[in-house]
């Protein structure tokens, strides 16, 4: 491996290290995609996760332009996220490298992708920093993701606990209840 290569990679390290330590998740990312745009010098570095609603669909989370170019990517089918794609034609890229950000048990959870109209650093060297990045950020989003769906689940557990209580109330003031009869055994609950 060259030496360029190598600085690059230690660099990288050394940056998801230090800001993983101080940023919250959702800037993490942010700082994720800039870092990569400015280190490997790139046009376009993005972040998207496979949406929920939709699994043709993907969600941006995090985007960097560089200088402030921002190409028209249009909208986020996965179908045209990739080289053939004619938004991409017209922005003038002629890379678009992307690497898949895998859940702890291996499933896809979404991409990390950089755009070059011109590719300036060598495309291995790209997609290794990629990979460290993408490795990093796959579990920050995933814990994220994790995070939101057990809070989820836990405004459901009280939305059902206050209808029980409000249903329990009904009935005490009316004076009446639910009772569940078993034909079979001929009990009464």
């Amino acid at each position: 491996m060259d030496e360029f290569r190598l600085k690059l990679i230690e660099k990288t390290i050394t940056f998801i290290s230090r800001e993983v330590e101080t940023n919250q998740e959702k800037r993490s990312i942010d700082s994720f995609v800039q870092f990569a745009g400015d280190l490997l010098d790139a046009d376009c570095v993005f972040v998207d996760t496979y949406s929920e609603a939709n699994p043709n669909a993907v969600e941006r989370i995090a985007c960097y332009y560089q200088g402030g170019n921002k190409p028209d990517l249009g909208n986020t089918d996965v179908e045209n996220l990739f080289p053939h794609d004619n938004r991409l034609k017209s922005s003038e890229a002629e890379n678009c490298i992307s690497i898949p950000l895998i859940r702890a048990n291996g499933d896809s959870l979404g991409f990390i992708g950089i755009i070059y109209k011109s590719l300036r650093v060598d495309e291995r060297t790209v997609e290794l920093v990629l990979q460290i990045i993408a490795t990093k950020a796959a579990q920050i989003i995933e814990t994220a993701f994790l995070e939101s769906h057990l809070i989820k689940r836990e405004l459901e557990g009280d939305q059902i606990k206050r209808n029980e209580e409000r249903l329990s109330f009904a009935f005490e003031g009316a004076r009446d209840g639910i009772w569940d009869w078993n034909a079979h055994t001929n009990r009464v609950f």
